[in-house]
């Protein structure tokens, strides 16, 4: 009896070792998975803000594309209209050129 009473306390106590070792081992993976977790975590909010910062600057620079293509459109108006105001010029030139050289009995 006293050597089975003595063989359930061993037991026992490996138990306990056994369950302490186990909660150590639960504690540092436990940290060790915290620390996995605030390093992701942290590389996360600085993705966030990159993205952030490149939306912003993605509006910024769409912004500023739709502005150089207004001015684009305005300029290319501008020179459209000068170019038909040149032809038109230059068929008055060229239609009063003919006229004076035909007066001048000079032909073409």
């Amino acid at each position: 009896l006293q050597e089975d009473s003595q063989q359930v306390q061993e037991d026992i106590d490996l138990y306990k070792h056994l369950s302490a070792i186990s909660r150590d081992d639960f504690k540092k993976d436990e940290e060790k998975y915290q620390k996995a977790i605030e390093t992701y975590e942290a590389s996360l909010s600085g993705l966030r803000m990159n993205y952030r910062d490149l939306d912003k600057r993605n509006q910024h620079l769409t912004t500023q594309n739709n502005q150089m293509e207004h001015h684009l459109d305005m300029l290319n108006t501008r020179h459209q209209a000068m170019n038909d105001m040149v032809r038109n010029d230059t068929r008055i030139l060229f239609a009063g050129l003919r006229c004076a050289l035909k007066d001048m009995n000079i032909e073409l």
